[in-house]
């Protein structure tokens, strides 16, 4: 009996481990999520009214604005062509820096 009290105060240690550590990627994931520089890679969040770009269109951050509230974004053809660059608040892109798909072109 003694050695299954030990074994489950063993496991919820384990558990009690994976728990902070987990916490501890997902505060990590939150910070990178947060920290966009310039010249990184965005992906837009929503529509920008007004515009052609959409949601899941790709550009780079070209200005900083306010520590991050608000950024200048380049968008890009495929050959490489700027399409545009528009203002955007911090809520409106993520940074791509995590996005593992495959980036394809709809006509």
């Amino acid at each position: 009996m003694r050695q299954v009290r030990e074994n489950e105060r063993e496991g919820m240690r384990s558990n009690l481990y994976y728990i902070r550590a987990r916490q501890l990627v997902m505060i990590e994931d939150l910070i990178l999520f947060k920290m966009i520089k310039e010249f990184e890679r965005v992906v837009l969040t929503e529509n920008l009214n007004g515009t052609p770009f959409v949601k899941g269109d790709v550009g780079t951050v070209v200005m900083i604005h306010n520590n991050g509230k608000g950024y200048e974004v380049e968008f890009f053809a495929a050959d490489g062509s700027t399409l545009g660059v528009e203002t955007v608040e911090g809520t409106q892109v993520i940074s791509a820096k995590h996005v593992k798909k495959v980036l394809h072109i709809i006509d």
